[in-house]
């Protein structure tokens, strides 16, 4: 059993070297200004989800009550009561979903996003009740598009919004 347990630990270590060597590196500056702003791939998000056995999702959830402290108009948390919490308290994750979905869609009406996440999420965590990795892909895709639209911004360049402001329109030919 041990030497199974081993053997499924080295072969995932394996293969998350080789994937991150796969997937490689844009420019060091690039990466590192993403990373401040919670970027983090989906890829590499979706891996290190499966393949951690959940560690990730609990570093995930530090990082991302920490960058979700910046939004006004909401109680920060402090990132490693909420981790502590949604280890040991029954159904804190789905509350923890809930609150930080609803500053993640305070923090993307700043910038330009109607779409919201709350609902969408909660339903996936309900879908997936031992988890949170599904709602964490949305939350995790979400906090990308801000980080790219804020890089965007500060390099002057065009901010290109992927969500139509009116859904009703039908897009031209």
């Amino acid at each position: 059993l041990l030497s199974g347990i081993l053997n499924t630990l080295v072969s995932g270590g394996i293969l998350l070297f080789y994937s991150h060597q796969l997937i490689g590196k844009t420019e060091e500056d690039e990466e590192d200004a993403f990373y401040q702003k919670g970027y983090c791939g989906i890829i590499k998000h979706l891996l290190l989800s499966a393949f951690t056995l959940g560690i990730w999702q609990l570093v995930w959830m530090y990082r991302t009550t920490r960058y979700l402290n910046q939004v006004e108009g909401y109680e920060s948390m402090k990132p490693s009561t909420q981790v502590i919490a949604g280890l040991f308290v029954p159904f804190y994750l789905t509350y923890w979903i809930y609150k930080n979905s609803l500053k993640l869609d305070a923090l993307s009406r700043k910038q330009g996003y109607t779409f919201k996440l709350t609902l969408p999420c909660l339903a996936l965590k309900f879908l997936s009740p031992l988890n949170i990795i599904l709602p964490s892909m949305l939350m995790q895709e979400r906090i990308n598009a801000i980080a790219k639209g804020e890089m965007q911004e500060g390099s002057k360049a065009p901010v290109i919004r992927t969500e139509e402001t009116n859904p009703d329109q039908l897009p031209e030919l």
